[in-house]
């Protein structure tokens, strides 16, 4: 009876070797290929994070706070007036807001109004 490695030629081994050692290689080239990509995203500016990116604001500071949906356009028309009067100063008279109508939290209807006036 022949063993295993008596059915196996020369060539045979030659090419396994040959196809063993092309994969080693492949596997190498992938490796290199994928860290040279790596270093190269480090290097490059588009994209990710980066200090100081994104919209700035128009205030100096912002904070997120959750208000009654109800109040949110008086909240709004309350910001709008005092960005249109921000310039008022001692010069100015005193300026006041548009009436804005809303309903309280127990459902009465209400109007209120913003005034702003100079600091002496």
């Amino acid at each position: 009876m022949k063993t295993a490695q008596q059915y196996v030629s020369k060539n045979e081994v030659e090419i396994v070797a040959l196809s063993c050692n092309l994969k080693v290689l492949q596997f190498q080239m992938m490796n290199t290929m994928s860290e040279e990509k790596a270093q190269k995203e480090t290097n490059n500016n588009h994209g990710g994070y980066r200090p100081g990116a994104g919209r700035k604001t128009k205030y100096e500071k912002t904070v997120v706070m959750r208000v009654p949906e109800k109040y949110r356009d008086t909240i709004k028309a309350l910001i709008e007036h005092l960005d249109e009067t921000a310039m008022i100063n001692t010069d100015y008279p005193a300026a006041e807001s548009e009436p804005v109508f809303l309903r309280s939290l127990q459902d009465r209807k209400q109007e209120i109004s913003f005034k702003t006036t100079p600091r002496k």
